[in-house]
């Protein structure tokens, strides 16, 4: 796993983000928390988990890169939507998949 260097929380997640990125980051079970990460699939922009889900195995060996917490879906939802309007309206970012690739992990 690895973290956007310029991580993107939503307005409640940001209320308690330490906590989160240190949960997330031991492994330990943390309610009603979402994770933006780029899309496995190779065409969507990026997906969505529960933060829950980063301790099965199979998130275990894979190389992800997390781009954004959120408290709960809705917020997640809506930060994606922030994340996109930042990245390809204000900035300019036309490949947000290369973006990320060449922009990649930070140091939380």
């Amino acid at each position: 796993m690895h973290w956007y260097g310029d991580l993107y929380v939503g307005a409640q997640a940001m209320k308690e983000k330490s906590r989160i990125i240190r949960k997330i980051k031991s492994h330990k079970f943390i309610k009603d928390v979402f994770v933006i990460t780029e899309a496995f699939n190779g065409y969507d922009l990026f997906d969505i988990y529960p933060a829950n889900v980063l301790m099965q195995r199979y998130f275990k060996n894979k190389e992800y890169q997390v781009i954004g917490i959120a408290k709960g879906y809705d917020e997640a939802i809506g930060l994606v939507q922030v994340i996109i309007e930042d990245l390809y309206c204000k900035r300019g970012i036309k490949n947000l998949r290369t973006y990320f690739e060449e922009n990649g992990a930070g140091g939380i």
